[in-house]
């Protein structure tokens, strides 16, 4: 508190902290919205390979990320014109002790959607993975607040691992 009574903060900007990472989701919403107004016909795609364990985290999020660096450079060679953005989300199973990770793309089209997902396909099996071609999911998003929300949450759930806890 200044001279003046007001009241003053900051914030550390960490990735794992709850509080920036919620800033950063009213920023996303903000940014994207208006975007998101604009598709014809905007579709949530999910994609993603199958599950690893924590010690194959760190090479499977890289090869991910190669992997669809590869499919937008092939969207770009088909000329195929999809507009969108994406969040990379990854989620763990207590169950099976096991992580999931995956991307959620919002596209402006159904078309530009289906082309995605098959040319995702395509190129993981290419590479030799075997896919679930079921798991790769699209289906239509609205254009509100609550919309958007649900997709910029993806990048901004918080991971809490304690090896230290017993799974039930």
């Amino acid at each position: 508190v200044d001279e003046e009574g007001r009241s003053t903060s900051w914030y550390c900007k960490k990735k794992h902290c709850l509080i920036c990472s919620r800033m950063r989701t009213a920023q996303k919403i903000e940014k994207y919205l208006p975007i998101l107004r604009t598709f014809e016909s905007p579709q949530l795609v999910t994609l993603n390979r199958k599950n690893v364990e924590l010690h194959e985290l760190r090479s499977e999020a890289l090869a991910l990320i190669k992997t669809m660096q590869k499919v937008l450079k092939r969207l770009k060679y088909l000329k195929v014109d999809v507009k969108g953005f994406r969040t990379f989300e990854c989620t763990y199973n207590e169950r099976t002790k096991e992580f999931n990770l995956h991307f959620h793309l919002v596209v402006d089209t159904l078309e530009g959607a289906i082309v995605l997902r098959n040319e995702w396909l395509s190129i993981n099996r290419k590479e030799g993975y075997t896919i679930d071609e079921k798991a790769q999911d699209i289906r239509p998003i609205g254009t509100n607040v609550k919309d958007m929300l649900e997709v910029c949450k993806y990048s901004t759930k918080v991971l809490n691992i304690d090896p230290k806890k017993k799974s039930k």
